[in-house]
This record gives C-alpha cells, structure tokens and sequence, in this order.
C-alpha cells in the first residue's frame, strides 16, 4: 500500500524553485559553440562542382540549373548550383566538410520550423 502524502514534500520543495522552462520564443537558450543550425550558401564561392551533393545522405541537395550563368574565368561558366531541402536535412555537416571551396556553412537558427513545404529550401 502507498504511504499519502508523498507528493505533497515534493510539491513543496519545487514551489519556490526557479523554473526550469523558458517563455520561447522571447526568451532561448543559449547555443553551444558548434551549433549545426540553418544552412548558409555562399553563392560567390560556389562554383557548382556538385561534391555537396554527391556526399549528402539525406538526398536534401539537388543540383538546378543557374539562371546567372555566372562566370567563373579563363571561358568556365557555372552551370548548375545547389538547392538545399531544409526538410529532409538532418544536419550531418558532409556537405560543409566537402565543399571544396567552403561555400556552405550550417550557422545558427535555432526555428527552423515552416508550414509550406515549398518554403523550407535554400536557394541563393
């Protein structure tokens, strides 16, 4: 049989704690140094070797014809760049670890949250 009144000692120990939760979003956390959060593309780097793509294992890149065509000297033009799928990447990093030429970087943002999946991509 169960004593009563467990739960009252405990009750009255948390009252005049401090909460534990915070009132989100006015009030985050703070994020740890190596936060892997939103993807950021650096489209004057990006010369669209599709290395980011051929090493994500989310399928979460596709590369997609540049409109720019923009030129990348000596008569080489970029022809294709990366699309990111915010909603299939599970921030593994292989795509900023294999950018040869350190386009991407996974920086900060910690909501990443969308209702239209057609808005959950980067495309710069």
């Amino acid at each position: 049989m169960k004593k009563p009144g467990v739960l009252l000692p405990l009750l009255c120990e948390h009252l005049f704690k401090k909460p534990f939760t915070l009132l989100y979003p006015r009030q985050q956390w703070p994020l740890p140094r190596n936060y892997r959060g939103m993807i950021v593309h650096d489209n004057e780097a990006c010369v669209g070797c599709g290395t980011c793509f051929r090493v994500c294992p989310a399928l979460a890149i596709e590369m997609v014809e540049d409109p720019e065509k923009r030129p990348l000297g000596k008569d080489r033009v970029r022809k294709n760049k990366p699309l990111f799928h915010l909603d299939r990447c599970m921030r593994c990093a292989q795509c900023e670890e294999s950018c040869p030429f350190n386009a991407i970087h996974l920086r900060g943002g910690v909501g990443l949250v969308g209702y239209v999946r057609s808005k959950m991509r980067v495309f710069s």
